[in-house]
């Protein structure tokens, strides 16, 4: 779990200084083409990944009996469901006003573009980092 946090907050903290400046040096459509090559490079390298054959279970049940098990499962273990819950929570709640307030304040509330959200984002990122 803290490697996860760790690799979000290094994401938040130099993803959108790196994005804001490639707007600024290449546009908005620069900016998607970068975007669209990093995503290509992540296809590429998930085509690598190999796995085991898996082997079928013997006690396959509907796809409707399976979902009771696991929300029975989620019911009884208490540290699942604190992990379910925080990841509930955290998409619920936290990640829509992340992205809709920084664009607001970096207009609006400082008069500025592109460099001045990315400052923004990056400030929450590196703040993510040093919690961590």
């Amino acid at each position: 779990m803290a490697l996860i946090q760790t690799g979000w907050a290094l994401m938040r903290s130099f993803g959108p200084a790196i994005g804001g400046f490639i707007i600024l040096w290449f546009g908005a459509g620069g900016n998607f083409l970068v975007q669209a090559g990093a995503y290509a490079l992540i296809a590429f390298t998930v085509l690598w990944i190999h796995f085991a054959p898996h082997k079928a279970s013997g006690n396959a049940g509907s796809p409707i009996q399976n979902v009771r098990e696991v929300f029975g499962y989620v019911k009884k273990e208490r540290v699942t469901r604190l992990f379910m819950v925080m990841g509930w929570v955290l998409s619920f709640f936290i990640v829509p006003s992340y992205v809709a307030l920084p664009p607001i304040y970096a207009k609006d509330v400082f008069h500025g573009g592109p460099e001045v959200l990315g400052y923004i984002l990056s400030a929450v990122g590196a703040a993510a980092l040093s919690v961590v």
